[in-house]
Parts: structure tokens; C-alpha cells; sequence
């Protein structure tokens, strides 16, 4: 793991056409191709946001928050999702 750089993910092994280096968006959570990221400096260092995030961020505020709560649910839902799945692991061990 030395020397490896914690930005980029690794292409989707799913998708064949993911040949470009990937980044991970802490913004909306999930890797995008380095073509539509960006660096931006944070008081944590330098992060990576991808460009979909970055102009709805630059839209009315109407557009914005729009977008804002349809992420956050996605983010919820991905989480309920991971909750769910380990709960489920665990009765499983349980019961093993």
C-alpha cells in the first residue's frame, strides 16, 4: 500500500470502458475518470470534486438545493444500504 495514491481509485472492474485513472469525488462519493475532477483546497489539504458537483454548485439557489437533497438521499440510501448488508452478515454469523 506504500506509495500509493489514497485519490485514486481503481477502474471498475464492471465496467470495461473505465481504462482512465480514476478519483474518488468526497463530494457526491463515488470515482469519476480524472478528466471530469478537480483539486480543491480544503483545510484538510487538497480533495477532489468532481466537475458535476462543482456546477451545480454554481447554479440558483432554487437548482442547487435540489440537487443537494437528491444527493444526500442517494448518500443515505447508500448508507441504509451498507447498514442493512453488514446487519445481515451478522445474523448470519450469528446463526452459523
Amino acid at each position: 500500500m506504500h506509495g500509493e495514491n489514497p485519490g485514486i481509485a481503481a477502474p471498475n472492474p464492471i465496467d470495461a470502458t473505465a481504462t482512465s485513472p480514476q478519483r474518488y469525488c468526497y463530494y457526491c462519493r463515488k470515482p469519476h475518470p480524472e478528466d471530469q475532477m478537480r483539486a480543491v483546497e480544503s483545510c484538510v489539504g487538497v480533495r477532489w470534486r468532481c466537475k458535476a458537483s462543482i456546477k451545480a454548485a454554481r447554479q440558483d439557489a432554487n437548482l442547487r438545493e435540489a440537487w443537494g437533497r437528491a444527493k444526500s438521499e442517494a448518500n443515505r440510501s447508500q448508507a441504509r444500504h451498507g447498514i442493512e448488508h453488514l446487519n445481515k452478515l451478522l445474523r448470519e454469523r450469528e446463526t452459523a
